[in-house]
């Protein structure tokens, strides 16, 4: 099966999620995502249309500095070989391709986030570690772009259990702060349960949603790739992905 996983984020809405795929093969004008439950024999192409006018940015993560490149029409594929993570996003606000389980291609038309991260092996998935630093990002929510964002979290492979977790966003005059626990299933991490939500400049301050994220890199130099989508009663929504580039171990709890 293909060894890319990809994230997709509505850019705006009250109820966006995070969508899980498999990359497929993509070039300078186009990017294609699959059904998780297709084999490699099942993955066809087709041409997303792009604007050449818009300028796409996508973050690749190398070994030190990051490589940002800025594309006329589309992102670039993910195609770091360089020793470090192989991770890159950017924004499709022309629409990207989803092939569904039977092969056939549809056209996801919003405005979205996307994410595409190697996974990492499973048997690299071992113990427990503590992920943190986020070394990139990009999003944006009812209060304009996504200004800073920090987050970290605890993760204990054998029970498969996310503790510790916390999420702090700045987004215009707005401050987002969630504590979080969650699940780990193979090189995917589920989130949606949040505690302890304060959202400032809003009156109605509990956050729901959700984040989700492919673990990814190799032998010790792992991170993590991450989408998120959260909302709060009144309204008002975040949107975005970012990176995690530091692991460090923990005792077993």
């Amino acid at each position: 099966m293909n060894d890319n996983l990809g994230l997709l984020v509505k850019r705006s809405g009250t109820t966006s999620t995070v969508e899980e795929h498999f990359l497929t093969t993509g070039n300078n004008s186009s990017i294609r995502f699959a059904d998780t439950s297709l084999t490699d024999a099942q993955l066809t192409t087709s041409v997303i249309p792009t604007n050449a006018d818009d300028n796409i940015h996508e973050t690749l993560f190398g070994s030190n500095p990051l490589s940002i490149i800025e594309e006329k029409g589309g992102p670039t594929a993910a195609s770091n070989n360089t020793p470090g993570f192989n991770v890159g996003w950017g924004l499709w606000d022309g629409g990207v391709d989803i092939i569904d389980a039977q092969g056939v291609a549809s056209v996801y038309t919003a405005d979205a986030y996307w994410l595409s991260a190697e996974r990492a092996d499973i048997a690299d998935l071992t113990g427990s570690w503590s992920y943190s630093g986020v070394v990139d990002h990009d999003g944006s929510g009812s209060h304009g772009s996504l200004d800073t964002l920090d987050m970290g979290f605890d993760v204990h492979f054998g029970s498969g259990q996310i503790t510790s977790g916390f999420f702090d966003a700045d987004v215009g005059a707005t401050t987002w702060y969630s504590e979080f626990t969650g699940t780990v299933h193979g090189p995917v991490a589920n989130i949606n349960d949040f505690a302890n939500s304060t959202i400032t400049g809003l009156t109605s301050p509990s956050i729901t949603g959700e984040i989700r994220g492919i673990f990814t890199g190799t032998g010790t130099n792992q991170g993590f790739a991450t989408g998120f989508s959260l909302h709060e009663a009144g309204g008002d929504f975040l949107n975005g992905v970012g990176m995690l580039g530091t692991r460090a171990p923990i005792a077993l709890p």
